[in-house]
């Protein structure tokens, strides 16, 4: 477990990036890209203020060893403790090769990073907030892999994206117990793939009416566009939900224990709707940079507040683009 101390009556923030999914000649300082990079992260960091950042996956295309080496060093120099997990272009070309990865990023001073058990993949791990001595919130980390056989489909060789396994699930109960025994009362997972029941939430929660693709941010922020019960939702939904192909058990386990009360993921780049269903907020990470596919206007970081009083606030912070050079 890693832990980090909270100042008491100061929030303590987070600042979540993810998929930025580039290789190393685009985060050349004279590439436009790099640029749209350096200017994103010192524009996030200097108004968000974060005691942490985390990263929710995807860091390099293809677990580009280059890009790599220039991205560490990217987020060492703003001195906060980082803390990754693992997205699917991570690990897409085998664990020897993220394992190398791992290696090439735990160089970095700020690199704040566990493996957890191994036979369950690579970064399940558990970051406590501690205020007082007291546990006060908890991040889950945990690795959503990349791709599996899609059964259901019948086509041969078909491949879907992957889930949390049993065996991790399992771990996941004994984190929520431990964590309980030591007075921690509320959680946040933290995945790259989505789980199944962001599918579930949307369909309860948005006007089946209206088209997702014609709702702008500022829209889905007046709460028009969603249900009754829903209003507190925002954000927008541009694309499917790329998930594992059915139910993976994940949010069954988070109802029993009645602990985590926010996921965060990432994975999907111009999806970034905040939904809070049967008691827990589902949330897409906001993209962050230009890498691979984008929309311009979904730019940013999701920053997720501990306030003095225990709540937790999580919101979208966005990135204009209009001082990028």
């Amino acid at each position: 477990m890693i832990t980090f101390n909270k100042t008491p009556n100061k929030d303590f923030k987070i600042l979540n990036l993810t998929d930025f999914q580039l290789m190393a000649p685009e985060l050349n300082v004279e590439h436009e890209k790099g640029k749209i990079m350096r200017h994103t992260l010192d524009t996030l960091v200097e108004k968000v203020k974060p005691d942490l950042i985390t990263i929710t996956g995807d860091l390099a295309w293809g677990g580009d060893y280059d890009a790599l080496m220039v991205l560490g060093p990217m987020l060492d120099k703003y001195k906060i403790p980082w803390a990754p997990l693992w997205g699917n272009h991570d690990q897409d070309r085998g664990l020897d090769r993220l394992d190398r990865s791992i290696k090439i990023l735990s160089e970095n001073k700020y690199f704040t990073y566990e493996n957890g058990p191994c036979e369950l993949g690579r970064g399940n791990y558990i970051i406590a907030i501690k205020e007082n001595d007291k546990i006060i919130h908890a991040l889950i980390m945990m690795d959503t892999h990349d791709r599996v056989p899609n059964l259901k489909s019948g086509i041969e060789n078909d491949r879907s994206w992957a889930k949390l396994t049993k065996e991790q699930i399992e771990w996941y109960k004994r984190q929520v117990k431990m964590l309980k025994e030591q007075g921690c009362n509320e959680s946040t997972l933290l995945v790259h793939i989505p789980i199944y029941a962001y599918r579930d939430a949307f369909k309860v929660a948005f006007n089946s009416n209206l088209d997702p693709k014609d709702i702008s941010t500022e829209q889905s922020e007046l709460g028009e566009c969603w249900n009754e019960g829903y209003k507190d939702s925002f954000g927008v939904k541009y694309e499917d939900v790329c998930s594992y192909y059915e139910d993976d058990g994940v949010f069954d386990a988070i109802k029993e224990l009645n602990h985590t009360k926010n996921v965060i993921c990432g994975h999907d780049h111009v999806n970034c709707f905040s939904i809070s269903y049967e008691g827990v907020r589902l949330t897409f990470a906001l993209k962050t940079g230009p890498g691979c596919y984008w929309n311009e206007g979904l730019n940013g970081g999701t920053v997720v507040t501990i306030s003095n009083d225990g709540k937790i606030e999580v919101k979208h912070e966005y990135v204009s683009l209009n001082k990028k050079s």
